[in-house]
């Protein structure tokens, strides 16, 4: 279900430019912002579960910092680990 990137998403990328709803071009343009989008999301959607005290999915707040510091790291393009957080 969750692609991280362009890099990864070959297979998904190529199925969905196959249905002929964009062109690649308009694709490569649009992908980035996107991704910004997905990530915002997932981050609100962690950090409210992390300030509500809400573990629903994991039996602690490990798994939900650890997705939200993935989060803000691809919304500030930090590589892994330069801000001392080991990432998963």
């Amino acid at each position: 279900m969750c692609v991280v990137g362009p890099d990864d998403a070959g297979p998904l990328i190529v199925a969905y430019l196959a249905q002929g709803a964009l062109t690649h071009a308009e694709a490569d343009c649009g992908l980035p912002t996107f991704l910004c989008f997905l990530w915002a999301g997932q981050a609100d959607y962690l950090a409210r579960h992390i300030a509500d005290h809400d573990l629903a999915g994991t039996a602690d707040h490990a798994a939900k910092q650890i997705g939200l510091e993935d989060a803000r790291r691809q919304l500030t393009r930090e590589q892994p680990g330069s801000d001392g957080v080991t990432a998963r």
